[in-house]
């Protein structure tokens, strides 16, 4: 699974969370990539789209960062999610659990024989030192 797949799947997740909780999605969800690492690997602005689209929707306001933490558990279900922290007014910061993510996606390469027994093997070094 590349890094564009990973941000397709959360996004998709995103979107499905938010049409069947509030009942509309914001038309295009964007996924950001956080200045630092700390602040995970994938943020979703998400909540401040939905929040503006229901207010134009329904007339009520609703507070983005009870939208980010209806969101968040949908997030947190996937199997590469670490975990996802809902940051400052309602940011999405999501964690990918390499633990599980990388020994599934990248395979040990099969072990293989230098040929029949007797065959010389040529090893280049390109410096002794």
């Amino acid at each position: 699974m590349t890094i564009t797949e990973i941000q397709n799947l959360l996004r998709q997740t995103v979107k499905h969370a938010a049409t069947r909780h509030f009942g509309s999605a914001p038309e295009g969800i964007v996924v950001e990539t956080p200045p630092k690492i700390e602040l995970g690997d994938a943020a979703f602005p998400a909540a401040f789209e939905l929040a503006k689209l229901l207010k134009n929707q329904t007339g009520e306001k609703q507070n983005p960062r009870d939208i980010a933490e209806t969101l968040k558990v949908e997030l947190e279900a996937l199997e590469i999610v670490g975990r996802v922290e809902v940051a400052g007014p309602g940011y999405l910061n999501v964690f990918i659990d390499r633990g599980r993510f990388i020994p599934r996606e990248f395979e040990p390469l099969p072990k293989t024989s230098a040929g029949p027994a007797g065959t010389k093997v040529c090893i280049e070094h390109t410096s002794v030192n």
